[in-house]
């Protein structure tokens, strides 16, 4: 039989989206902590979209991350007029994962595919 137990339901920006956090238990014992994207729907209610489920260890980690980095990405400038958010501690001309991105624009990439194409 199987347990669960709500820890918390956080509101997001817009009255149809929320993300609920529960700690659930399987017969086996073994827990898992479950971020779920809900939605509301007339006529249905909150209902999932997603759900991600984490182990203890990557719990953990994922807690540890958010409060390591957590001062970075709130001390972000805000920009005004626009509805891009920036990426948090992501600096132009890389790549998420710290790779040097192309500052061609893509061209030797394009170039690369016709060669390909060609041949």
């Amino acid at each position: 039989m199987s347990h669960e137990q709500i820890l918390s339901t956080i509101t997001a920006d817009n009255e149809h989206s929320r993300l609920q956090v529960a700690l659930s238990c399987d017969a086996a014992g073994e827990q898992t902590l479950e971020l779920r994207r809900q939605s509301w729907g007339k006529g249905v209610g909150w209902y999932r979209q997603h759900t991600l489920q984490l182990g203890p260890a990557e719990a953990e980690a994922l807690l540890q991350t958010l409060r390591t980095s957590g001062r970075a990405w709130r001390k972000q400038p805000g920009r005004s007029g626009g509805k891009v958010i920036p990426f948090p501690g992501c600096t132009p001309g890389t790549a998420l994962g710290g790779g040097r991105m192309d500052r061609d624009g893509g061209e030797r990439a394009k170039r690369t595919k016709k060669r390909a194409a060609r041949s």
